[in-house]
């Protein structure tokens, strides 16, 4: 299992974008799949990584990455301050810019946190007695 790489989400229109940065978004991405998976929910995406300097990525790429968010929050749930993802990068009027970089990163951090309180809030078999000796009816 992939670990958790700490999102960045202040970025800025003077920041720059890189390989990197993306292979950070896929790596949280599939961090967050196998974890939901290994409890049972159903998380079906397709991450890529290992970006170079010299890789290109184009609408269909941005459009899987965005489906892949989507389809955690489907299999999961949508968190207060889900930003809706971009559904399609190829009709899209504008280029990539900083605020979508916040929203893939933010989307990320919002599920984690919200997997986090759900994990705290588990019960597990013998943390606690019902009834504490008393007949439950």
């Amino acid at each position: 299992m992939a670990d958790w790489i700490e999102p960045r989400t202040n970025w800025t229109a003077s920041d720059r974008y890189n390989f990197g940065d993306l292979d950070r978004v896929e790596n949280n991405t599939r961090y967050l799949a196998d974890v939901l998976t290994s409890y049972g929910y159903t998380v079906e995406i397709v991450t890529k990584t290992g970006r170079t300097v010299k890789t290109i990525e184009f609408a269909d790429e941005l459009n899987r990455i965005e489906s892949n968010e989507r389809a955690i929050v489907d299999a999961f749930y949508e968190p207060i301050g889900w930003e809706q993802p971009v559904t399609d990068w190829s009709a899209a009027v504008r280029g990539f810019g900083f605020r979508d970089a916040i929203r893939l990163e933010k989307n990320l951090l919002l599920i984690y946190e919200l997997w986090g309180n759900v994990v705290k809030e588990f019960r597990y078999c013998g943390a606690f007695t019902c009834g504490a000796g008393e007949e439950l009816y």
